[in-house]
């Protein structure tokens, strides 16, 4: 029993150790699994989205963010030339339409001549001869409109000029100005016969008539407006892509409605603009990323068979922003590019730069 305790034990127990050694030494510098064999090519899959062609409504409404504003003063301007000898009215007042606000007097075309010479007057008989009174004519200058006199500058003596500026009559009315973008401005190629006009904190909406598009006001430091060429409401611009920097969200026009006069505002208030230019039910749409183009006419890219990419001209009809309507070119069912290629595509939440296909 002695030996077992002084050479066997100790024996087993060396072994003991050496095994777990060696099992610990292969987990850690030996167990790694070989790793698969490299086919030299990257292992993400480069995924081309695709949309089908199909049918829906699109709703061609524009909607823009205005601002309340007085309309411009009415310029008064002189219909005589001559010197002011009456004021009828002064700053501030209020006028109608065809009130007298100045007289001008002009000498008369025709003068009186002076007497034939009498017997005991004349340069001869050393009498001299009075000057006749010179003749004039008198004419009223009147308000171009009701409203007020909001400047009224024309002095007694003052000499005026056919033409001239003197003051302006304020009509005391008001309209909605709106700025539109140019992607809004293609899509209002047919311009809209009315707007609704609603004014925050005022009364019930009402319907502006007659809405008026013109070019916006110049930005501080002159620079000028995005080019209506350049700007579109799907990606193309210019040879087919868009300018440097041009999304379509640069001011390109401005919208005015008038207020009825029964409607209370003042200048400041904000206004919502409300534009409907069409409404085309059960029709072919793509997204306008899938269309080079928005107006008229446009091109798409259908997938084909075994991924073949088919470059085809399509006619446009309707665009809501982010559907358009296809009035030819393509058949329900079939698959187009979700974007034009050479466009750069937006990163989706979750979206893997591997995946974003669609790139010539």
């Amino acid at each position: 029993m002695a030996v077992l305790r002084r050479a066997v034990f100790p024996a087993a127990w060396l072994l003991v150790f050496l095994i777990i050694a060696a099992a610990l030494v292969k987990l850690a510098f030996f167990s790694a699994a070989e790793p698969p064999p490299s086919s030299g090519f990257p292992a993400a899959e480069v995924l081309t989205p695709t949309v089908p062609v199909t049918r829906g409504t699109v709703a061609n409404t524009v909607e823009l963010t205005g601002t309340v504003a007085a309309d411009e003063g009415v310029s008064i301007r002189s219909t005589a030339a001559g010197e002011v000898v009456y004021l009828f009215a002064e700053e501030g007042q209020e006028v109608s339409a065809g009130d007298p606000l100045f007289q001008v007097r002009t000498p008369a075309e025709v003068q009186p001549q002076p007497p034939a010479d009498t017997e005991g007057e004349g340069e001869d008989s050393g009498v001299p001869v009075p000057a006749p009174e010179p003749v004039y004519e008198y004419f009223d200058i009147t308000a171009p409109v009701s409203g007020t006199l909001a400047s009224f500058p024309p002095l007694i003596g003052e000499g005026v000029s056919i033409g001239q500026s003197l003051g302006s009559v304020s009509p005391g009315t008001y309209h909605v100005a709106g700025t539109l973008t140019a992607a809004q401005q293609f899509r209002l190629l047919d311009r809209p016969s009315s707007a609704v006009i609603t004014i925050a904190g005022g009364s019930a909406p009402f319907t502006c008539k007659d809405p008026q598009i013109g070019d916006p006001e110049p930005e501080a430091g002159g620079t000028p407006p995005a080019s209506e060429r350049t700007a579109m409401a799907g990606p193309m611009g210019g040879e087919g892509l868009p300018a440097a920097g041009d999304d379509g969200s640069a001011p390109a026009g401005e919208l005015t409605c008038g207020i009825p006069a029964e409607v209370p505002s003042f200048a400041g208030l904000s206004a919502s603009i409300n534009l409907s230019a069409g409404v085309a039910e059960n029709v072919m749409t793509v997204p306008t990323t899938a269309v080079q183009g928005s107006i008229a006419e446009g091109i798409v890219w259908v997938l084909g068979a075994e991924g073949a990419q088919e470059e085809r001209e399509v006619e446009l009809g309707l665009n809501d922003g982010s559907t358009v309507e296809i009035l030819s070119g393509l058949t329900e069912g079939e698959n187009v590019l979700e974007f034009v290629p050479g466009v750069d595509v937006p990163l989706q939440p979750g979206m893997q730069p591997a995946e974003m296909g669609g790139r010539g």
